[in-house]
C-alpha cells in the first residue's frame, strides 16, 4: 500500500488520503504538531504539513543516497530523528528542522535490517535487528556506538514499558519466537523473564496497554494479549 490514510478518531471516518510514495509506506510519525514524516521502500522520506483547507500536503521529499528502502523512524528529541534502512544497514540521524543529515552509523552488524529502535534511557538508543547478534547501544548526544551486548539471534522489536523494564520480541538461539523482559542497568540488559514460543512465527510488533497487558502481533496472523 503506497497511501497514508488519516482517520477521524470519534467515528473512524476516512479524513484524507496522502499519496505520493510509489512503494510501501513503512512508517509514519508525528514529528511535531501538524507535521508528519513518512518513510518508504521507494528510498524517500516525505514531510507532510497542514496547508490549504486544513489538509496535509507534502512539502518536502528527501531522496536517500546509497540506501535501499527505509524501514523505521523514531523521534529522538525536538531537534532530531533517526531512520534505519534495509539495504545499506545504516542508521541515519537527521536534523528535524532542515532535514539535513547529522550522522551515519554503519558499523553495526546485521544480516538484513534494523527492525527495532527504542530510547531506553535519556541519552541511550537501543538498536536490534535480524541476526544482529544482540543489542547495540548508541549514545544519542554523540551519535556513537558505545556497546554491543551479546544476546538473542535476532531482536525484532524493542519497547520500554511503564515500569522501566525493556520488552523485546526475539528469535533466540533455539529459533523460538519469544517475548522477553530485561532490566537495563550498568549498560547491560539483564533478562527478567522469557516467554518462549509466544508466536509460531516472527513477532513484529509489541506494545504495553494502559492496564499492563502486553499486545503482540506476528507473522502467524495473530494478535495476542499477555498479562504477568
Amino acid at each position: 500500500m503506497n497511501i497514508i490514510k488519516l482517520i477521524k478518531e470519534d467515528k473512524y471516518i476516512l479524513e484524507q488520503k496522502l499519496t505520493g510514495h510509489n512503494n510501501y509506506v513503512n512508517n509514519v510519525i508525528e514529528l511535531r504538531e501538524n507535521e508528519l514524516i513518512s518513510v518508504s521502500s521507494d528510498n524517500t522520506m516525505k514531510k507532510w504539513e497542514i496547508k490549504n483547507e486544513n489538509k496535509f500536503e507534502c512539502t518536502k521529499t528527501i531522496t536517500y543516497q546509497n540506501s535501499n528502502s527505509d524501514c523505521n523512524i523514531l523521534k529522538i528529541n525536538e531537534n532530531e530523528f533517526v531512520t534505519s534502512s534495509y539495504g545499506d544497514k545504516c542508521l541515519k540521524f537527521w536534523n528535524s528542522n532542515d532535514y539535513s543529515n547529522i550522522a551515519i552509523i554503519n558499523n553495526i552488524e546485521v544480516e538484513w535490517t534494523f527492525r527495532s529502535l527504542c530510547i531506553i534511557e535519556d541519552d541511550i538508543l537501543c538498536v536490534g535487528g535480524r541476526n544482529s547478534k544482540g543489542y547495540y547501544l548508541i549514545k544519542i548526544s554523540t551519535h556513537q556506538l558505545i556497546k554491543n551486548i551479546l544476546g538473542p539471534k535476532s531482536i525484532l522489536s524493542i519497547y520500554k514499558c511503564f515500569d522501566g523494564l525493556i520488552l523485546c520480541s526475539i528469535i533466540n538461539e533455539k529459533k523460538n519466537n519469544s517475548l522477553a523482559k530485561y532490566k537495563y542497568e550498568n549498560k547491560n540488559m539483564n533478562k527478567i523473564i522469557e516467554k518462549e514460543k509466544a508466536h509460531e512465527n516472527n513477532i513484529n510488533s509489541i506494545i504495553e496497554l494502559n492496564d499492563g497487558v502486553i499486545a503482540s502481533g506476528g507473522n502467524d496472523k495473530l494478535i495476542k494479549l499477555w498479562k504477568d
